[in-house]
């Protein structure tokens, strides 16, 4: 054998790369593109939510409606922190 040894030969250039020849991280790429669609048009309609809630917790008087809203409002806020740091990890 030559002076390039064995590893040589079976590091060039096959990792990341499936039996068939392709490469995962190509096929990987469509999914996170996906993904991220998915991610913001879910932060999209958390933010449409937060904003009626805030407008309907100004209308309500009473106050077992209000912390009701308050809570919901507050579940979907850390929704939201969840999308949005799903997508900052996608970046």
């Amino acid at each position: 054998m030559t002076s390039h040894g064995v590893g040589n030969i079976l590091n060039s250039g096959a990792e990341g790369r499936a039996p068939g020849g392709y490469n995962r991280r190509m096929e990987r790429k469509p999914l996170q593109d996906e993904e991220t669609i998915r991610l913001r048009q879910r932060e999209a309609e958390i933010l449409q939510r937060i904003e009626r809630l805030k407008r309907t917790m100004h209308e309500t008087k009473e106050l077992n409606t209000l912390a009701f809203k308050a809570k919901l409002y507050k579940e979907a806020q850390e929704e939201l922190r969840r999308v949005q740091e799903k997508l900052a990890g996608l970046a």
